[in-house]
């Protein structure tokens, strides 16, 4: 491999954590917002852009991967133990936050878990594209999957799909995920950034139209006739910022520790809510998504710092959470 290949890598590692930065801002960003008024529905809209940004992002990393399906698993447990410890964690949080304690059951949990009616959807939905497409990475299958999440995704917007929450319906994220694996077996990265620079003008302009539309239409959903336009544009211009945004080591970090933000991020963004909305009848989602942020990276950063000391005993603490 060259000096020139490595450095190649060595960028496309850190564009991704500036991605993924973005992505977990806007995830939060999603989880503070309401439909109270037009500012918080264009945030609200935003909010949508950060799932599908993981979505192809994994699809991408997995799109290299050649492992064998037990090398695979092993590397998976860093995923799944964390969402089962955290989720366990703040399954227990959710029962007791209320004013009425409910009752606490293994059914319950699992359907927590499993993302029905809470953000860990994201995770069910991952794993299982892992597994569908773990063998299967040939072209014609991948572009099958993409047109099937289009047609599963205007049918739900349609609602002529009721029977399944659209969050944890498979047939809503798979074809984000092939779309991730298809970039990565025929192009790269870099190449999407050449091409959304290149055309910055017209996707800015699908991306400004969707997005008003939406406001204008009260809705910020994923599952809308304006979604997917909408969040391949906004990726789009995403990867652009990334682009150029490089050098930002706050970004990097973010970015570096998503999954531990994404996991811990969900009680602070209740807190956030009830301070800002009830409490101050502040209803400014950057506010209230900076207060999230900037407690979580806080948090981190100062358990990195005390961890440096005897990473031994933070061992299992880092695992817990997802810490990278």
């Amino acid at each position: 491999m060259t000096g020139y290949n490595l450095k190649i890598k060595y960028d496309e590692r850190q564009l991704i954590y500036i991605i993924k930065a973005f992505a977990i801002i806007s995830v939060i960003i999603a989880h503070v917002s309401s439909t109270i008024n037009n500012l918080n529905l264009f945030f609200a809209n935003l909010g949508t852009l950060g799932v599908v940004q993981f979505f192809i992002l994994s699809g991408y990393l997995f799109g290299k991967s050649n492992d064998s399906f037990k090398v695979f698993l092993s590397k998976k447990k860093s995923i799944i133990l964390p969402w089962l410890i955290s989720g366990f964690a703040l399954y227990l949080l959710t029962q007791f936050w209320g004013s009425e304690v409910e009752s606490i059951g293994g059914y319950k949990f699992l359907l927590y878990l499993l993302g029905v009616n809470s953000y860990l959807y994201y995770l069910t939905m991952l794993i299982i594209c892992y597994f569908l497409f773990f063998r299967s990475k040939n072209n014609f299958i991948l572009i099958i999957s993409i047109i099937i999440t289009i047609f599963s995704i205007y049918l739900t917007a349609y609602n002529k799909i009721t029977f399944i929450s659209p969050y944890v319906n498979p047939l809503n994220w798979i074809g984000f995920f092939t779309f991730g694996v298809i970039i990565r077996k025929n192009w790269s990265i870099y190449h999407l950034f050449f091409l959304a620079k290149k055309y910055i003008i017209f996707i800015f302009c699908i991306f400004m139209l969707c997005l008003i539309l939406s406001v204008l239409s009260n809705k910020a959903y994923y599952w809308t006739s304006l979604s997917i336009p909408l969040e391949i544009s906004g990726g789009s211009l995403v990867l652009i910022l990334a682009h150029y945004t490089l050098s930002n080591k706050l970004l990097k970090f973010i970015g570096k520790q998503s999954f531990s933000i994404y996991l811990l991020h969900m009680p602070l963004a209740g807190l956030s809510n009830t301070i800002f909305d009830q409490i101050l009848n502040w209803y400014n989602p950057i506010i209230k998504a900076s207060f999230v942020l900037i407690i979580i990276v806080l948090l981190l950063y100062i358990v990195n710092k005390i961890a440096s000391f005897n990473k031994k005993i933070f061992r299992f603490f880092y695992y817990c959470i997802g810490f990278r």
